[in-house]
């Protein structure tokens, strides 16, 4: 499979799963989750691994109760700023492995219903600090093998503690910037496997930073 055309789960409104994941898919039209009636059960698309370059900043609208996003392993390069506005009931969302490189800061705005996002292996090198400001629900932030260099503690001051961060695979400049990182993971309102940890830009180890 390689295209998705308009409506073609027009005659299923009571789908409540879609995984069209593993496939050769590089064309997905804007109304392909459209539908009369609309999809109103539907609760989880899966777009894993296929060749999507570009969405439309409607190809999500119409779905009242979609909770599952999977884009991870695909070609996107850039997000429309409104493409996940239609969707305030997302729960969980997959971006990691695309060459995406940078974010809208707004990109992520009014999903306060928002539990868990992917956003690793993207090319990101910084976030703005209004990137997750509507996230009130967040419990798994992954930003792994990314290219940050810093976090602050304002990036992450509207997210509930506890949560779990992953900052795996980046080089980061740990002191001082993540001095008050080492502290939050410390007293536990941050939690991070060995995994997630982030490697530190010389003469400096995460290990022996000081909280």
């Amino acid at each position: 499979m390689t295209k998705v055309e308009a409506f073609t789960f027009t005659e299923m409104p009571r789908v409540r799963k879609i995984t069209l994941q593993n496939n050769q898919i590089n064309y997905l039209d804007k109304d392909a989750f459209q539908g009369n009636p609309s999809l109103t059960r539907l609760s989880m698309i899966n777009l894993g691994m296929n060749q999507i370059t570009d969405l439309d900043e409607n190809t999500f609208q119409n779905l009242p109760k979609l909770r599952y996003l999977l884009l991870q392993h695909n070609l996107l390069t850039q997000l429309h700023i409104q493409l996940f506005q239609p969707v305030p009931t997302l729960e969980t969302l997959y971006l990691h492995n695309n060459p995406l490189n940078s974010l809208n800061a707004l990109q992520f705005a009014n999903l306060v219903n928002l539990k868990i996002i992917y956003i690793k292996k993207i090319g990101l090198s910084s976030l703005d600090l209004q990137q997750f400001e509507d996230q009130t629900n967040l419990q798994e932030l992954h930003l792994g093998w990314n290219n940050l260099q810093t976090l602050s503690p304002a990036h992450v001051a509207n997210i509930p503690r506890p949560f779990q961060l992953d900052l795996g695979g980046n080089r980061m400049q740990c002191f001082p910037d993540l001095e008050w990182l080492k502290g939050e993971v410390t007293a536990g309102t941050i939690q991070m496997q060995l995994y997630s940890e982030p490697s530190c830009q010389a003469p400096h180890d995460w290990s022996t930073l000081s909280c």
